[in-house]
């Protein structure tokens, strides 16, 4: 009867447990959009697959040798498994970003290195470059909420990006600051100014991997700040990025500077060196992971799940081999 809802398509569908009998339904059969009911979907096959103690690890590695001086004549490695809650901007169970980079300086300092000749490699080849399902529309890729998953994760995925409020409605508040620091970012602002209490009504528009983005929208008028989020381009690059600014600051340079396995491969660039592994961070547990996940409903972390499943059991993270896993494992269970 609502007008709003008149071109509306809706289902339900009730059923005992005990015997299996549909208590009610109406269209059931009917193919709808399930929004962030299907995370249950994903967290109840990780739980079942995996496990509820499995945790993700991130290693930090080192190719080559350390001479008497201390210079390594090779690269870091920032190795990922697709930890999604890894150095997490919102969560406190999971290692803060300062805590795991002063944990991987640490490590390199304590082991000799004073130099390191080659790069700081953000290594986040464990999942497929394609980061976000194809059906994801463009506009929400620049914004938090769609942030990509990938090999290695960081800061969930996500800056905040800070605006000085403007007092007058229609004026265009200043970009005061993007936390963390993402070099070569380029932000055109084209924010304007609202009522009060309006809310949050930018939104960002850039796709994974480019750094050119367009905020547009508005935020309300005030004598204060106003935080946006939005998703990292890279945040593997944006990884090695952060650990080579903490090394610099104790005198470490990296003489190549900050790249990713990926980007290494675009330049067919290969380094087929061992590497020996110097400090591991664990995750929480997957059931704390989920547990946070369906109670935030955090997208990344469900992206993250059918990812690590399809590692796991196809040898490939991506949303389709995922997918895979989670149509046959409940078909195992005479679920369709």
């Amino acid at each position: 009867a609502d007008p709003a809802l008149k071109h509306a398509g809706f289902g339900v569908c009730v059923v005992n447990l005990q015997n299996g009998q549909v208590v009610a339904s109406h269209a059931p059969e009917r193919r709808l959009v399930p929004a962030s009911s299907l995370k249950l979907l994903a967290a109840a096959t990780a739980l079942s697959v995996l496990g509820p103690n499995y945790r993700y690890t991130t290693d930090l590695q080192i190719q080559g040798d350390v001479d008497e001086q201390g210079i390594l004549h090779g690269n870091v490695i920032i190795k990922g498994s697709g930890d999604p809650s890894l150095a997490s901007a919102e969560w406190t169970e999971a290692i803060a970003f300062d805590q795991f980079l002063e944990k991987f300086k640490l490590s390199i300092q304590q082991n000799g290195i004073r130099q390191i000749e080659g790069y700081i490699i953000g290594d986040d080849a464990h999942f497929s470059t394609a980061v976000t399902p194809q059906s994801w529309s463009f506009n929400d890729l620049g914004n938090y909420y769609a942030a990509g998953v990938h090999g290695l994760n960081i800061h969930d995925n996500l800056y905040y990006l800070q605006f000085k409020q403007s007092t007058g409605i229609g004026q265009s508040p200043a970009v005061y600051s993007v936390t963390p620091s993402i070099p070569d970012l380029q932000i055109v602002n084209e924010v304007r100014s609202a009522g009060k209490n309006t809310g949050d009504n930018a939104y960002i528009y850039g796709s994974p991997f480019t750094y050119l983005r367009y905020i547009r929208g508005s935020i309300p008028v005030g004598n204060g700040y106003f935080k946006i989020k939005g998703a990292i381009p890279d945040p593997a690059l944006v990884a090695a990025q952060q650990l080579q600014a903490v090394l610099r600051q104790s005198g470490i340079q990296a003489g190549k500077g900050a790249t990713t396995s990926r980007l290494m491969s675009i330049r067919q660039e290969k380094d087929e060196r061992p590497a020996k592994t110097l400090v591991r961070q664990y995750s929480p547990r997957l059931s704390q992971i989920i547990e946070r996940n369906l109670y935030r409903s955090v997208n990344l972390y469900s992206e993250a799940l059918v990812h690590t499943l399809g590692k796991n059991k196809k040898n490939e993270g991506s949303t389709d081999k995922g997918l895979e896993v989670i149509a046959e494992f409940w078909s195992g269970q005479n679920i369709d």
